[in-house]
């Protein structure tokens, strides 16, 4: 296969792909219903949504079926930083 076809296939294929934050990321992550600190991302059927671990476990224990769990990094959550989220 010559470089100029190598390249033209590379090009061709698909771009577009929407990075989700690591674990690290996590710490700058904001709730989309508090602002305050995510610690759980969700995969909608529009894209992720972040919780805090409050607004997590409120619509979890709704039932609703909020959609599957990407990233859950609650075990960062220790009793000296609980209320600070």
């Amino acid at each position: 296969m010559s470089s100029q076809h190598a390249e033209t296939a590379t090009a061709a294929a698909p771009t577009e792909t929407r990075a989700l934050p690591s674990v690290r990321d996590m710490a700058h992550e904001r709730c989309d219903a508090c602002g305050h600190r995510a610690y759980v991302l969700v995969m909608t059927s529009a894209g992720p949504l972040a919780f805090c671990a409050h607004h997590f476990q409120r619509a979890d224990d709704a039932g609703g079926g909020i959609g599957p769990v990407i990233l859950d990094v609650r075990h960062q959550l220790t009793p000296t930083n609980r209320g600070k989220d």
